[in-house]
Parts: structure tokens; C-alpha cells; sequence
């Protein structure tokens, strides 16, 4: 529900322009504001509820989620709307700061990767489909009806929630928060995200991005400097120092990036070089995300016969195979359909095998912060995905609109995103020869 809530109005753009008399530009806000509040905070609340309590922290989450769901419903005019949709956000980033430490501290270690599968399954489910689900809600009943339809989830999921999960333990319940370091962290993230967006949307020729990349930088030298400097750092920096954590928050940025790269270039192969109408390459398109979410439930069966690294590793490679693939063979409908699956596969068996890995490499007390960190991780790699897929694709002829010039620009920029993947499992096998250290073994709550 909360992933679904970053794509599922980019469909309703034309009818809030018209509804609200406004230009696009200022109607691409009410996504980015989720986006930039979501990815931004979602630390904080992971830091929060190793504090406070993860249950707890869940729960005001999905109510906070279901206030701006009515708010953004109910809103008047643009700038209520993209007030009501930070606050949204604001729910949505409490609820998955949280999803993966309640996952990982509600089963056996056996079960980790298996429960994992299930909660990277509905995850990558719920941002692919955003876009799909939006366009059949606008013809059902209009814009409002895209947030309205978050209220009978929102209201299960309380009661639910309530009931079943259980309490938290191994809290931190005597260290502070460190609010300084929250503030730049969300400045670097905000201005992160800004200028990837802004360098989709000019194609890399704004002078004002590099303003904002210089800003990157000085608020992340700047919120090191904080984490080293006060006695409770809202991001325990040693945590990096355990290469599996490191690597695993690198490879589960990387895999969004792929992922979502290749999510933006299959309509346009659908419409302009197969000639197909919008709805046929939504449908081809959903093999990638029901690909991811039939297979990742299967990633705890191939961690225990493979073992974790060689599981991350041999699900990389077939993510690999798939993208080479893409970039490579000629191209028709059924063999993208085909390609697509595997490459979901790939993805689907990777991003639960990862999460098991790198939350294994960190103590119960900071599974919120860590769970925080890799969805944060998840959300960077999705807007460097579209920003360096949209580069490649134009930089290879993909701004053209002839058959041709759109098959050179996707067979480039999937073989991008395929040398990505690539260079990405390298990283693995050697660090992973390096050290293998014991999984932590949490105490079930």
C-alpha cells in the first residue's frame, strides 16, 4: 500500500492538470513530495523505533498513512494536495522504516529469507503496478478515488497489525536521538533526489544540477562529521564496517536501479518499435513484476541449499543472463515477455537473499535503523535508475521516435544496466571470499 502510493498518481498528471488549471511542472510535486519526504525520513523512523518500539511506530504509520489519505482525497486545491501527500509520506516512511527489522525479528533464521521473499514480493509489487493500477482507478471514479482506495487496506492492516504483531524487543530505550544529523541527512537525500529528477527531466543540461550535487556533498561530509562528533548518532557508522551490511545496502541500491531502469524503457520499445498500442506493452511490462513476485517467495529454499552469498550470487547471475539477453537478441514480443520473466526471476530471488544477508549482519537492537538504511538504499537506486536509463536511452538515439533509433537506445541502456548487475555480483564474490562471518541469531519475539 505505502509503495504503491509513490507511482500510482503519475497516471492522474493530465486530469490534475486540467482539474486544478495548472502546468505540469507544478503537478509533477505531488509525486515528488512523497518521494523526497519518504526516502528522506525513513532513517529516522528506523532509528526511532529501535528507540521507542517498532510496533508501535507501525501502527502510527498506517494511521498517519490513512489521515493523508483523506486529506490528499478531500484537498481543494494543488498546494493542499501536495501538503496532504507529505504527510502521507510521512506515514508511508514509518511503516517501511519498520517492514523488514518486524519481518526479520518475528521468524527463525531458518524462515529468514523466506519471509523476507514474501515482503520484497508485495514491495517491488506495489511500485510496479503504481502506474497500472492508477490508470484503471482514473476511469473507475477519477483522481480522488486513487486515494481512497487506500482506506478499507489502511483500516484492515490497523486491526490486523494490532493483533499480530508482536512487541518490541531489544530496544535502546536509553539513547537519544540525534535530530541535527536527521536534518542533514534529509537535506542530502532532498537534494540528492532533486537533481537526479531534474536530470531526467533536461537530460542532464541544467546548469542548477550541479549546484545541487555540490549540496550533496557538503551535507553528507557535514552529517559524517555529526555522526562521528555526538554520543548518539542517528546512524551508527561501524554498522559499515561489516562488509556484508555495506555490500548488501550497494547491491540492493543497484538492484532498483536496474529494476526500475528497465520498467521505464519497455514502453517505449512496446510502443515505437513494436507499433503496439499502450495497454499491450502494460501487459508485457507486468512480466517483470509478477515474475519478482513468484519467485522471491522461493529465495529461502535456494539460501538454504546454497548458502547466502552463493544464493545472492547465482540469483544476480540470472538477472545478468536476463539483461544480456535483452540487449542482444532480436527482439519480438513473446521473447520479451520471456526475458522480462527471467530477468524478474533474477531480481526476485536476489533482493530477499540481499536483505537476509545484510540484516544478518547487524545486532536485533538496530534492526529498525538498518531496515531504515536498505529502504532509503531501495529509493536512491530507483530515481538513479530512471536518471542514468533515461541518459543512456537518449544518448543512443532513444529520443527518436523511429523503430530503429529506439531499439539502438534499449539494447544500449539495458546492456547498462546489465554491466551494472555485473559489476555488482564481482563485488560480491570477492568480498564475499573474503569473510563469511556467522548470521546473528535474534531471539523470536
Amino acid at each position: 500500500m505505502s509503495q504503491l502510493g509513490a507511482g500510482v498518481v503519475n497516471s492522474a498528471y493530465p486530469e490534475l492538470q486540467v482539474q486544478f488549471h495548472t502546468g505540469l511542472a507544478a503537478v509533477t510535486w505531488v509525486t515528488l513530495s512523497y518521494m523526497l519526504v519518504l526516502t528522506g525520513t525513513l532513517v529516522l523512523f528506523g532509528r526511532l523505533s529501535d528507540l521507542r518500539g517498532r510496533k508501535l511506530l507501525y501502527l502510527y504509520g498506517v494511521g498517519v498513512f490513512l489521515v493523508g489519505s483523506i486529506a490528499c482525497a478531500a484537498a481543494p486545491n494543488l498546494a493542499v494536495l501536495d501538503l496532504a501527500r507529505v504527510l502521507q509520506a510521512v506515514g508511508a516512511a514509518m511503516v517501511q522504516a519498520n517492514s523488514v527489522a518486524i519481518v526479520v525479528l518475528s521468524v527463525p533464521p531458518v524462515h529468514r529469507a523466506k519471509a523476507l521473499g514474501f515482503q520484497s514480493a508485495f514491495q517491488a509489487l506495489g511500485l510496479a503496478l503504481g502506474p497500472t493500477i492508477g490508470g484503471l482507478l482514473l476511469g473507475l471514479g477519477g483522481w480522488r478515488l486513487l486515494f481512497l482506495v487506500n482506506l478499507p487496506f489502511a483500516l484492515v492492516t490497523l486491526l490486523v497489525a494490532w493483533a499480530f504483531i508482536p512487541r518490541s524487543r531489544d530496544l535502546q530505550l536509553g539513547a537519544g536521538l540525534d535530530l541535527t544529523g536527521a536534518a542533514l541527512l534529509f537535506g542530502a537525500v532532498a537534494a540528492l533526489l532533486s537533481s537526479l529528477t531534474l536530470a531526467t527531466a533536461s537530460h542532464w543540461r541544467s546548469p542548477f544540477i550541479a549546484l545541487l550535487a555540490a549540496a550533496t556533498v557538503v551535507l553528507v561530509v557535514a552529517f559524517l562529521a555529526q555522526e562521528r562528533r555526538v554520543r548518539f548518532p542517528l546512524v551508527r557508522l561501524s554498522l559499515f564496517s561489516e562488509s556484508r551490511f555495506s555490500l548488501g545496502v550497494v547491491s540492493a541500491a543497484v538492484a532498483f536501479c536496474c529494476l526500475f531502469g528497465l520498467i521505464l524503457l519497455v514502453p517505449f520499445l512496446a510502443k515505437y518499435t513494436f507499433g503496439q498500442p499502450v495497454w499491450e506493452g502494460g501487459l508485457e511490462l507486468m512480466a517483470l513484476p509478477l515474475a519478482i513476485f513468484v519467485v522471491s517467495p522461493l529465495a529461502g529454499r535456494m539460501v538454504r541449499t546454497f548458502g547466502e552469498r552463493r544464493a545472492t550470487a547465482l540469483a544476480l547471475g540470472v538477472a545478468v543472463v536476463g539483461f544480456a539477453a535483452l540487449a542482444t537478441i532480436p527482439h519480438h514480443p513473446a521473447e520479451l515477455v520471456l526475458l522480462l520473466g527471467l530477468t524478474g526471476a533474477g531480481v526476485g530471488l536476489f533482493l530477499p537473499a540481499n536483505n537476509a544477508t545484510l540484516m544478518g549482519a547487524v545486532e536485533a537492537s538496530d534492526a529498525g535503523l538498518a531496515s531504515g538504511i536498505v529502504n532509503m538504499a531501495r529509493g536512491l537506486g530507483t530515481a538513479l535508475g530512471l536518471s542514468f536509463t533515461t541518459l543512456v536511452f537518449i544518448s543512443f538515439g532513444g529520443g527518436d521516435t523511429s523503430a530503429g533509433q529506439v531499439d539502438a537506445g534499449f539494447r544500449a541502456a539495458t546492456a547498462a544496466l546489465g554491466l551494472l548487475a555485473a559489476a555488482n555480483l564481482a563485488a560480491m564474490v570477492v568480498v564475499g571470499r573474503r569473510a563469511q562471518p556467522k548470521v546473528k541469531e535474534y531471539a523470536v519475539s
